[in-house]
């Protein structure tokens, strides 16, 4: 039995040392703002830095500011393993450009919940860049700001996911500069990501490109793009806006889709300032079963500017007696219309027809 004890230790021993540990690095300040600088974290000299390893943890609290602004980009998840940073400061983290997982077998988690957290180069901020099968980039907004000065995508080219789930702050996307866009699962069928939103706000600002869900390529090309999800949760954001023309694509196996999850009160809508193109009957998903009594008509998409709605959904979960209009409110809308209530006459001709059916059955 001892003989059977210690090589069960050797084992275990032989085991941990391939295993490289994980460290927990927390940034201290000392030497200014400086990201790249490794007596700026506690323990000192982060291995691969500026990059945040596989299996590491980064912490930015306190009041602290760092900045990341050496014209290269930044990586969450530069080997195997899950990179994970968290931000809690009241200050300010900034990079020149961000790529959270994807490549060497990497995964990340970013979560915030409070300070301000800006992209601001001229590159781009992705998540899941050729990501393989099984990596997955997760960002949960939970407090704070988001910005990003240039052009955004999730999940381009991998068998990887990517998700942002936004619960509250504020996000800004885009500036208007440039070929700025928004794309969820672009290239291929097997590219994965979903944007959730149950509070905050989020704004999007293009360029000269688009806002592209499940489509091929930015530009919308004929080809098949992935299960790219924006999905609205619920009445807690404040305010979701795209300004910018939106393609929303159905090609393939995997599609691109719209999904609303009702609250009791209702939903919050799209505000889009563009056109949105249907191309090919992507999904519009609905749950409808948190939706109390009487709330009657929900806006779903509000198209501010008179901009035009081209093509169709394929609709599931549309229930309770509401039915789907794409002309509603100023006339290039996205409704949900409320089945109607019965006049009080049409009440008091109901109780009438009643009472005489009973007058007829106590004859009888």
């Amino acid at each position: 039995m001892k003989k059977l004890l210690m090589i069960m230790a050797m084992v275990g021993v032989i085991a941990m040392a391939g295993v490289a540990e994980a460290v927990v690095y927390n940034f201290n300040g000392t030497g200014g703002t400086t990201w790249d600088l490794g007596t700026n974290w506690t323990p000192n000299n982060p291995a691969g830095l500026p990059h945040i390893n596989g299996g590491d943890t980064y912490t930015v609290g306190g009041a602290f500011s760092t900045a990341h602004n050496t014209g290269s980009h930044f990586a969450i998840g530069s080997s195997a393993g899950t990179a994970t940073l968290n931000i809690n400061t009241t200050g300010t983290v900034q990079w020149w450009s961000l790529f959270a997982g994807g490549g060497a077998g990497a995964s990340a988690q970013v979560t915030q919940t409070d300070g301000t957290a800006n992209v601001t180069g001229t590159a781009a901020w992705g998540m899941a860049l050729n990501a393989a099968a099984g990596q997955t980039a997760r960002y949960d907004m939970d407090g704070g700001s988001l910005t990003v000065d240039n052009w955004v995508f999730m999940d381009d080219t991998g068998g990887g996911s990517a998700y942002f789930d936004q619960t509250a702050g504020t996000v800004t996307l885009g500036n208007h500069v440039g070929n700025d866009y928004f794309v969820l699962a672009p290239s291929n069928d097997t590219t994965v990501a979903t944007w959730q939103i149950s509070g905050g706000s989020l704004t999007v600002n293009t360029g000269t490109e688009r806002i592209g869900i499940g489509i091929e390529s930015r530009g919308g090309g004929a080809g098949d793009g992935g299960a790219g999800t924006f999905w609205v949760d619920g009445t807690g954001p404040s305010a979701i806006t795209w300004n910018g023309n939106t393609i929303v694509k159905g090609t393939g196996t995997n599609k691109g889709a719209l999904k609303y999850t009702m609250a009791a009160a209702g939903v919050t809508p799209i505000d889009i300032n563009g056109i949105l193109t249907l191309n090919d009957s992507p999904d519009l998903v609905l749950d409808m079963s948190g939706l109390g009594a009487g709330v009657g008509d929900i806006l779903l998409v509000d198209n501010d500017g008179g901009d035009a709605i081209v093509g169709t959904f394929n609709v599931t979960g549309l229930g309770l007696g509401y039915t789907l209009t794409y002309l509603g409110g100023d006339g290039n809308d996205l409704v949900l219309v409320a089945p109607p209530i019965p006049e009080p006459g049409s009440f008091a001709l109901l109780a009438l027809g009643l009472g005489g059916m009973l007058g007829l059955k106590r004859r009888k």
